[in-house]
């Protein structure tokens, strides 16, 4: 039987579009057995721009509460509440903070296919800039407070997730923002993507995979924000191309 408390340690290196190499570091504490079968966590996350210009590029705390059954079925409801402290952006001379809190669910229908669904609410402030020109500055920089709901469908088939020689992974998610929930943006995201494995001779594996997606803008915004299109380059997509350099990275 696992203890109740533990305490997790994870680190890892990526990309993104400002920066080369993204180190990622998250310290987090829990307890399993929280008010009878209850969950609670304590998390942190940190990310550093490594380079010429080394820094702290985000960090962030939540606290996450789960209850187990929800309305009686075993279906896990989380509630989180997000900080991230100010902190200087690494793109312009302003400081940019931000919190959130949300709800989701998920549900398994036997050992493969897994659904989620939740609701996020988020609000982001900034300072340190000239009086009257805030709205500006989230324009040209893509900040904005986004209020979500989202829903996801995965069926899981494959006989080992990091090598496998058989089965299929298929993934459709949702999500809406704005609307009546508010926030800076109104639009709409949908995407789904299918791959197949299987052998086609001993010690060779033939892989399929199958993406795509549809994002639009509706009621006050014109345009879906640049970082929420959808794009390819990188290692996951088309080797050869920087990461997410292919797509619509400018408005007409």
């Amino acid at each position: 039987e696992r203890k109740p408390y533990y305490i997790s340690v994870k680190t890892g290196a990526g990309q993104s579009e400002l920066r080369d190499l993204i180190w990622d570091l998250s310290l987090g504490l829990g307890k399993r057995n929280f008010i009878g079968t209850r969950r609670l966590n304590f998390q942190s996350d940190y990310s550093f721009g490594l380079g010429q210009e080394s820094r702290l590029i985000t960090h962030r705390y939540w606290i996450r509460y789960t209850e187990p059954w929800f309305l009686g079925f075993r279906m896990p409801v989380s509630f989180t509440g997000q900080y991230e402290p100010p902190i200087r952006s690494s793109v312009q001379d302003f400081v940019i903070s931000s919190w959130s809190v949300s709800v989701s669910t998920v549900k398994w229908f036997g050992d493969k296919v897994k659904t989620t669904a939740g609701l996020e609410y988020n609000e982001v402030e900034l300072s340190d800039i000239p009086a009257g020109t805030e709205q500006l500055i989230k324009e040209e920089e893509g900040i904005s407070a986004r209020r979500k709901l989202y829903a996801t469908y995965r069926r899981d088939s494959r006989d080992n997730i990091f090598i496998p020689r058989r089965g299929s992974l298929s993934d459709i998610s949702g999500e809406f923002f704005g609307g009546f929930l508010g926030g800076d943006d109104d639009f709409y995201k949908i995407e789904a993507s299918w791959g197949r494995y299987q052998v086609v001779w001993p010690g060779w594996i033939s892989a399929t995979r199958i993406k795509g997606g549809y994002a639009t803008a509706f009621g006050q915004s014109s345009a879906v924000p640049a970082e929420e299109r959808l794009y390819l380059g990188g290692a996951s997509t088309i080797r050869g191309f920087r990461e997410n350099s292919l797509g619509p990275l400018f408005e007409d």
